[in-house]
């Protein structure tokens, strides 16, 4: 009974497809474009993980490739979010993004996306590419899923004890910290991934270093016609909750990192996190007065036709659970378009009557 439901959804989804409903509802919608994003393109690894959200495996990603090839979409580099689309080309981009700079970026997506060619644009974060910083949810991930129990000590607070032993501790463990590593500042962060790497006994310097690309795997990738390279900040803050100065250092240092580095044009960039809450105006004109282009957001959309924001584009992303069908879906706009006309019926449902008994 309970594959009846998936089953409807994957045909009705075909017949959606078939009739090439993502790029017809697209155009009524008044869509050029839309820009995917992923983090990593790798086989899922075994065991209870909290990050397996940033995965999607080669061969799905392979096979959303070969549908949106086969029915006529048009693999484009960013130039395409941001200009105009030439007289009499109907035909609707879609451009591929990758956040934070992991090495199967270019190990395992750049051959898949070569075989079609479509161009990649990947946003690194420098100082993991350097080692001066750590990606905080990678040491959270593995001190989750190794320990029974992970503890925090920090100097002046009462200890945190967080049991550890079934997958659903597991998740619930990692749901209490991430939000406070995410929400931290700089100094901060570090204080905390130290506190669990402690307590867990891990080398974060060992983690980073060993999931994302290095500088002579980035002097490569340069070089190639199908990809760019972006920036992502020096530490992966939530940008709007920085002072600044520290703004204004994280989004200037990174670019000028890659440009010294690679010898190669930086001038497309993707904001940390990309909600509503991570960025703001201060933070896209920090953005722009740094010399950039473009940026990125996380905020689900499609890319206009018409007049855009460069500085705050949207994205779909892309994870383990959307194979071929479902994500050509997505990027039709039907989830969107389905939101819209829950907003619309929200708005026109009368209010609830209100007893005051």
């Amino acid at each position: 009974m309970s594959e009846g439901p998936s089953a409807f959804r994957t045909l009705a989804g075909r017949l959606f497809l078939g009739l090439r409903g993502d790029r017809l509802l697209h155009r009524a919608m008044g869509a050029a474009g839309v820009v995917l994003m992923f983090h990593r393109v790798r086989a899922a690894a075994p065991g209870w993980t909290g990050t397996g959200g940033l995965s999607v495996a080669p061969d799905r990603f392979r096979a959303l490739l070969a549908s949106l090839a086969r029915d006529g979409w048009r693999f484009a580099d960013l130039d395409a979010a941001v200009r105009d689309p030439a007289p009499g080309d109907r035909r609707p981009f879609v451009c591929l993004t990758f956040d934070d700079g992991y090495a199967d970026n270019f190990e395992a997506a750049l051959p898949i996306a070569r075989e079609f060619e479509a161009p990649i644009t990947v946003f690194v974060t420098t100082g993991f590419t350097d080692g001066t910083a750590a990606a905080w949810w990678l040491v959270l991930d593995r001190a989750v899923a190794d320990r029974d129990r992970v503890a925090l000590d920090l100097p002046g607070r009462s200890p945190i004890v967080l049991d550890c032993r079934t997958p659903e501790t597991k998740r619930r463990a990692y749901d209490t910290l991430a939000p406070m590593l995410r929400d931290a500042g700089p100094e901060q962060r570090q204080t905390l991934i130290a506190a669990i790497a402690r307590s867990a006994r891990l080398d974060p310097a060992a983690l980073t270093r060993d999931a994302f690309a290095g500088w002579p795997l980035l002097r490569t990738a340069a070089r190639d016609p199908l990809v760019r390279i972006g920036a992502h900040t020096v530490t992966h803050p939530r940008l709007a909750a920085l002072p600044h100065s520290r703004l204004v250092w994280e989004v200037a240092t990174c670019r000028q990192r890659l440009r010294d580095e690679l010898g190669v044009p930086v001038l497309d960039f993707a904001y940390p996190y990309g909600t509503p809450d991570s960025f703001g105006p201060r933070e896209a004109q920090a953005v722009a007065r740094a010399g950039f282009r473009l940026a990125l957001a996380t905020t689900p959309g499609l890319i206009a036709a018409g007049p855009r924001d460069p500085f705050a584009l949207p994205r779909l992303g892309v994870g383990p659970a959307d194979d071929a069908i479902s994500a050509r879906v997505r990027m039709g706009g039907a989830g969107l378009a389905l939101e819209a006309v829950r907003s619309v019926r929200a708005i026109r449902r009368p209010p609830p009557r209100v007893s005051h008994a």
